[in-house]
């Protein structure tokens, strides 16, 4: 067996092993370097007889397919169909399995990492789509917090957005700022805002979200809220549907009544 392999297998066990025993250890020893052959590229059957149980029963559970869609949707800016789609799962994720009031999603467009296909969506895409262990926060904001968040996604050119009936961003010349068609939002006091932990600890520079008036941390991964959302809300005959709806205007500015 090759040190390439004799390595693969070593750490294969290791994590397998650790996973189950917890019980802490210490050892030294002293350390060596060994190198590795790089261009070995043959196949060790010990290995594979290992590993290949593991490989089937992940690509059996990752090819299951939890839904369908009419096109393929990918990320753009200031907004696409994709981002729409992420962000209304979340709010409605949020609003009608949670049973948690909110009024506003928002999601970083980093975070969305590769496309939804068109026809079946399987388990895997949806993995590749969000592969970080990001949960859900809810996050309850002030007039002016909510105000820096809006100029906050106008700074970084517009991030996936979503609500109840319409709710869009404009870019004005007095600033920018939130439209919700089912409320006043300058007769509210306290915001609710669904987002990321990762945004709520103030990744992407949302420093408005750390100072916060209430943060709620919810035991539930935003990957979980997708692939909830899709095996219960699509099928071949109730495909994936989303489009860009004038949800961020950056310039000119967004006509609002």
């Amino acid at each position: 067996m090759t040190l390439f392999y004799r390595i693969t297998a070593g750490l294969f066990i290791a994590f397998t092993f650790s996973a189950c025993f917890k019980a802490p250890f210490t050892h030294v020893a002293d350390a060596k370097l060994n190198r590795i052959d790089t261009t070995y590229h043959g196949v060790d059957a010990d290995i594979e007889e290992l590993i290949n149980p593991y490989r089937e029963g992940i690509e059996a559970e990752m090819n299951e397919v939890i839904g369908y869609s009419t096109q393929e949707y990918v990320k753009s800016r200031p907004e696409s169909a994709l981002g729409n789609i992420a962000a209304d799962m979340l709010f409605s994720y949020t609003k009608n399995v949670l049973n948690e009031q909110v009024d506003l999603a928002v999601l970083n467009f980093g975070g969305l990492r590769a496309p939804l296909p068109r026809g079946p969506i399987s388990k895997g895409k949806v993995y590749e789509l969000m592969p970080f262990d990001n949960s859900v926060t809810i996050l309850e904001l002030n007039p002016e917090q909510l105000n820096q968040l809006a100029q906050h996604i106008i700074s970084k050119g517009g991030e996936p957005i979503g609500g109840e009936g319409t709710v869009a961003l404009g870019n004005f010349p007095e600033g920018a700022r939130f439209y919700f068609s089912n409320f006043n939002a300058s007769q509210k006091k306290v915001y609710r805002v669904v987002t990321s932990n990762y945004m709520a600890d103030g990744g992407d520079n949302y420093y408005m979200f750390v100072n916060a008036i209430e943060r709620h941390d919810l035991d539930v991964l935003l990957r979980d809220v997708f692939l909830e959302r899709i095996k219960n809300t699509t099928s071949e005959s109730l495909p994936l549907k989303g489009q860009v709806e004038g949800r961020i205007e950056m310039n000119p500015p967004m006509k609002v009544k």
